[in-house]
């Protein structure tokens, strides 16, 4: 995983309050780092949702749950992260929403 320092956006000068040792009054450090997470699941996560660490096994669970996936050249399948976190909520997308076409900005009626 990627991790974001927010002070990195600041020419790369951390700003005082951005120093790790800075505490402020709740006692909190204001040195802060985000995961970014990929837009598919992690081959772990997969094997934890579908409970088998072979691929066909997961291919298997997902048809028979009906998840949407997509084989990648090695003939592993791949996941969503946006879908599957829908699936685990018991949202299931209709399939005129997985392939609704992205939405632009109508500039003719723009004045």
């Amino acid at each position: 995983m990627t991790r974001l320092r927010l002070w990195r956006c600041c020419g790369g000068i951390p700003p005082f309050w951005a120093d790790p040792f800075f505490i402020d009054e709740f006692g909190m450090s204001t040195h802060f780092d985000f995961e970014i997470q990929s837009e598919t699941l992690t081959s772990e996560e997969l094997r934890a949702i579908t409970g088998s660490a072979r691929s066909d096994g997961q291919i298997r669970w997902l048809r028979q749950h009906r998840w949407p996936h997509v084989l990648n050249a090695a003939a592993r399948p791949v996941v969503g992260r946006y879908c599957a976190r829908l699936l685990l909520a018991g949202i299931v997308p209709s399939q005129s929403f997985m392939s609704a076409k992205s939405w632009t900005l109508p500039v003719g009626k723009i004045a």
